[in-house]
């Protein structure tokens, strides 16, 4: 600091550079030292080469002083999710002394008040548009497009109240998923391509959020009319599930008065497919023994689907 300043600098981190401060000026060190009309206070000092630099005569004053307003403080205390050049991710996690420690007391009032030291509290504000890495960035484009849109989420009913969806593809992206149920919050998935079952017919409204590798953030949305409910199949006279509940094998017990090509599945109460077996359906007496040992404890539900209905039957896993 030069040149008669009386640049305030508090509540921040200081972090990066070979000398943590150096007042250069007379006036300044006298502001600082006598009349405190230079603020330099509640600020953390890290990774500096050295903390205090000057060949002032008032060097040791001008030290005492600032040690005593300030904290010095090594990388690895400051405790911040990632100090990479290339992407940083420069939030503070929990025990890390910039989450508190600042005051506002007699600072003008237009500044907002917050618990933490330096630029960040909760919430990244550099994503998506800070570049960190401009010697790779990609420069062809006009404003620079920081996330290419990769397109629409696909849907395909595929039985029953069952929709494969499929996700927009890209290089280094992750997906977040939510199918539209109102009044759950099990209705969710990070799968690529997630199938999900709908309990009851209508239109639901499902939402995808697509994050890439800068942490920029896409929102699409895509109706999805379920229109086929759960039928009972006319042909099936009898279906039963033994023992219940299970913890190695599910006997699957069907009486039919027709031949017709149909499919088990095992679904959990989320709505997520956990298992499907191709399984035609004889005209008499059907037996099927299902292993279920790798399931967790819990309710699931089995469902009979073929082209002329569906049928469910709930279970229990009870290990």
């Amino acid at each position: 600091l030069r040149r008669s300043t009386r640049t305030d600098v508090v509540n921040s981190l200081l972090i990066g550079f070979p000398t943590g401060l150096r007042l250069e000026s007379g006036n300044s060190e006298n502001a600082f030292l006598t009349d405190a009309t230079l603020k330099l206070n509640n600020n953390i000092v890290a990774g500096m080469t050295k903390n205090i630099d000057s060949t002032s005569t008032n060097y040791n004053a001008v030290k005492t002083l600032f040690e005593s307003k300030n904290e010095y403080k090594t990388l690895a205390d400051l405790k911040v999710s990632s100090l990479s050049n290339d992407k940083p991710e420069p939030l503070p996690t929990a025990g890390s002394p910039l989450l508190t420690g600042s005051s506002f007391a007699g600072m003008p009032a237009f500044f907002e008040a917050v618990a933490y030291r330096g630029a960040f509290g909760s919430e990244n504000w550099t994503k998506c548009w800070c570049e960190f890495d401009p010697q790779n960035a990609d420069y062809s484009s006009t404003p620079l497009q920081y996330f290419q849109d990769p397109g629409d989420p696909g849907t395909i009913v595929t039985g029953g109240n069952s929709v494969a969806f499929t996700a927009p593809v890209g290089a280094n992206l992750t997906y977040s998923w939510d199918f539209g149920v109102s009044g759950i919050s099990t209705d969710v998935s990070t799968d690529v391509n997630p199938t999900y079952v709908y309990q009851t017919k209508g239109t639901y409204t499902v939402t995808l959020t697509i994050t890439n590798a800068r942490g920029c953030v896409l929102v699409k949305t895509k109706q999805v009319d379920v229109t086929v409910s759960t039928n009972e199949i006319k042909e099936v006279s009898q279906f039963d599930l033994y023992p219940n509940p299970v913890s190695e094998q599910l006997v699957i017990e069907i009486n039919s008065t027709d031949n017709f090509d149909a499919q088990y599945r095992i679904v959990q109460a989320n709505g997520s497919i956990l298992k499907v077996i191709n399984n035609p359906i004889t005209q008499g007496s059907n037996n099927t023994i299902v292993p279920v040992s790798e399931l967790t404890s819990g309710y699931y539900i089995l469902q009979l689907i073929s082209d002329k209905g569906m049928i469910t039957k709930k279970f229990v896993v009870k290990h």
